[in-house]
């Protein structure tokens, strides 16, 4: 688990995942991969948790899919540098914000949406 964990964080400290086209890459690929996978994940939502597809694809994943095309149309915007005030300390300046990635992260999503909480948030 160590290894895994040192690969991650190698690969997101390279600043590949950094840039806005990078991002919206891998959410294509993410939705892609869910449209290639959508009838195998419906399955096991109904074999493991008894939904028929309607509610599976209701619950699951056709929010998934909504705000997947949110993110992906608002990515841009989001990430753009945002002006702000700078202190007075530092007159005159200019001050910016930059949005970027963390680092990476451990997701644990509750068992009755396994989908959506797993992607969503």
């Amino acid at each position: 688990m160590e290894e895994k964990i040192t690969s991650m964080r190698n690969y997101f400290n390279s600043n590949i995942t950094k840039g806005v086209s990078y991002r919206l890459k891998e959410l294509e690929r993410l939705r892609e991969a869910l449209t290639e996978y959508e009838q195998e994940l419906l399955d096991a939502l109904s074999v493991d948790l008894g939904k028929c597809n309607f509610e599976a694809y209701m619950t699951e994943l056709g929010i998934v899919y909504q705000d997947l095309s949110h993110t992906i149309k608002q990515l841009k915007r989001w990430a753009k540098p945002k002006h702000v005030s700078a202190s007075v300390i530092n007159f005159p300046s200019s001050a910016k914000v930059y949005y970027e990635p963390k680092g990476i992260a451990l997701i644990i999503s509750p068992w009755n949406y396994p989908l959506q909480l797993t992607l969503m948030p």
